[in-house]
């Protein structure tokens, strides 16, 4: 029997498509291998696309407790610091947890809608960077996910979102391994179990 694959976004159409799970196929259960009849990089991108979903989905579950009061700065563990920069040339500067995350998500967007990158062209090969592109959105979903699990575990819990979150952090860290994406101990500062 052939393998099934979920995939949420197809770069060719561009068009979204709502995560379903197929024959009770659950996020635990994808394996981040590419399908037999899909380009790797295309492979990649849907994958990044669901992640940032997902993500935008946990920042709305969680909204009203990650507030610019109870989340005054960007950190994640409670060791790792974040400050926001729109390049290395701009100095990094602080936001508070909700401000930062925004603006993560709104980059990852900026990126997804730069077809220079990501192109919905048949056989048009991707740009040079598409792997450090590609690196630098999973650590940067990871960082705003690493939030959430460190911070709003309780809320989490309430919502029972937890066992949602740590299934997809677990994915994060069997696609990342798989595909070689990421920076270098990016999973460090999570707590773990998850």
């Amino acid at each position: 029997m052939e393998e099934e694959y979920v995939i949420p976004f197809h770069p060719k159409s561009k068009k979204y498509k709502a995560f379903t799970m197929l024959d009770g196929l659950g996020i635990d259960e994808i394996v981040p291998k590419c399908p037999k009849d899909m380009e790797s990089n295309d492979w990649i991108v849907s994958n990044l696309v669901y992640l940032w979903i997902r993500t935008l989905d946990m920042r709305d579950a969680l909204k009203e407790g990650c507030t610019s009061s109870t989340c005054k700065t960007m950190m994640v563990s409670g060791r790792y610091r974040y400050m926001w920069s729109r390049s290395p040339k701009e100095e990094a500067r602080d936001l508070d947890a909700p401000a930062y995350t925004g603006k993560a998500l709104e980059w990852v967007e900026a990126n997804f809608q730069d077809h220079e990158i990501f192109h919905d062209q048949e056989k048009m090969p991707y740009v040079e960077e598409f792997g450090e592109i590609a690196s630098l959105i999973l650590s940067t979903l990871l960082t705003v996910l690493g939030h959430y699990w460190t911070f709003h575990k309780d809320s989490l819990k309430r919502s029972s979102l937890d066992g949602e979150m740590g299934s997809l952090l677990r994915y994060v860290r069997r696609f990342s391994s798989y595909w070689s994406l990421g920076e270098a101990g990016m999973f460090d500062p999570l707590p773990g179990p998850y």
